[in-house]
């Protein structure tokens, strides 16, 4: 009953509670584009490119970013203050 339908929600709710609200949203550097959205979903793409197209999972580990992605896997330290983020080695802004 209850209980059974509880234990199974519990996982998803512990990886989605791993997120940033402050990278929350449409950033882009350049031509890179990603979205952070807050259901734990990301998508990250290059215009005019279709190379690195990706989508997946993403998450909060401390200071480090994490895209577990369909394609390929991102992560890295990160510095976000208002609309400004730090990431990958490249400065972001939301868009």
């Amino acid at each position: 009953g209850c209980s059974k339908e509880d234990d199974e929600t519990t996982p998803i709710q512990n990886t989605i509670s791993n997120l940033d609200s402050d990278l929350y949203g449409h950033w882009r550097s350049s031509n890179y584009n990603m979205v952070l959205s807050s259901n734990g979903q990301f998508v990250y793409w290059i215009d005019n490119s279709g190379l690195s197209d990706n989508g997946g999972e993403w998450w909060v580990e401390g200071n480090t970013l994490v895209l577990f992605g369909n394609n390929y896997n991102i992560g890295g330290y990160y510095s976000v203050n208002g609309s400004n983020l730090s990431w990958d080695d490249r400065s972001w802004t939301k868009n």
